[in-house]
């Protein structure tokens, strides 16, 4: 993606030599050169703590950015909208071609019905966190995991005043822990300030869930979900869902 940009910005061109240092076990004389089956950047020069290679035929490298191979996480990147608009202007294609198409279009028709009825998203979260409290599965649950973000404010907030073990990942996932907050260990008035971000920093502390305990109810976030299926549309680039996965392989999910 920032290849992409900076072409786009011409701060480098076709000509501009990519080189990449890597250990000889890196090298991997199986991996695509059709750019519709990998889309990373191929360089034209490979540096190993042996040897130098030099590509006697540059693959082609894209000319700008791929806007069909955008991911919604990235679509927060305040550059890469300025450069998305401008391309827009010059009447060039960046809408996504494939499959990412839908998403896109799902994604900002759902931010913008956000925007303009911000005054009452707070409230509607609120009443739906209600109705999560209401659950059998919710009055069943010892442990459970919800989401960071101001959408999902009020259900963290339910599960430590329902007297439940409070779960939620680290920040993309930077670390294999997640954040505990135990409400037996916390006082109830700092109930609404420990699941902000700076009360989850100050009350919470990380926890290996790898054997630890399983995760009764696991609280996903949704930019849009098939009221008929429950497919989802999740936000930032499938990270809770590659949580999802992580903790299904640790057990802490069944």
């Amino acid at each position: 993606l920032e290849y992409g940009m900076l072409r786009q910005m011409e701060a480098i061109e076709d000509e501009t030599p990519l080189v990449t240092a890597v250990r000889e076990l890196q090298l991997a004389d199986k991996l695509p050169e059709d750019g519709a089956m990998c889309d990373d950047v191929p360089v034209d020069i490979i540096c190993t703590p042996t040897r130098t290679l030099r590509m006697e035929k540059s693959l082609e490298k894209p000319e700008g950015i791929k806007w069909e191979k955008i991911h919604l996480h990235t679509e927060s990147i305040q550059l890469l909208r300025k450069l998305r608009s401008k391309s827009k202007a010059e009447g060039l294609q960046v809408e996504a071609r494939d499959r990412a198409a839908w998403k896109l279009a799902i994604h900002d028709n759902i931010e913008k019905h956000m925007k303009a009825e911000k005054e009452h998203v707070g409230r509607e979260f609120s009443v739906a966190a209600a109705m999560v409290e209401q659950l059998p599965e919710f009055a069943a649950a010892s442990w459970v995991r919800v989401p960071r973000g101001l959408a999902q404010h009020h259900i963290r907030l339910a599960v430590l005043q329902a007297g439940k073990r409070l779960l939620v990942p680290q920040p993309e996932l930077k670390t294999p822990h997640l954040v505990l907050l135990d409400p037996s260990k916390i006082a109830p008035r700092e109930f609404a300030n420990a699941v902000t971000e700076g009360g989850m920093q100050k009350f919470g502390h990380p926890v290996s869930m790898d054997g630890k305990a399983t995760i009764d109810l696991f609280v996903m976030g949704s930019v849009a979900v098939n009221p008929a299926t429950g497919a989802r549309l999740g936000p930032r680039g499938g990270l809770e869902d590659l949580e999802y996965g992580m903790l299904r392989q640790m057990g802490a999910v069944d």
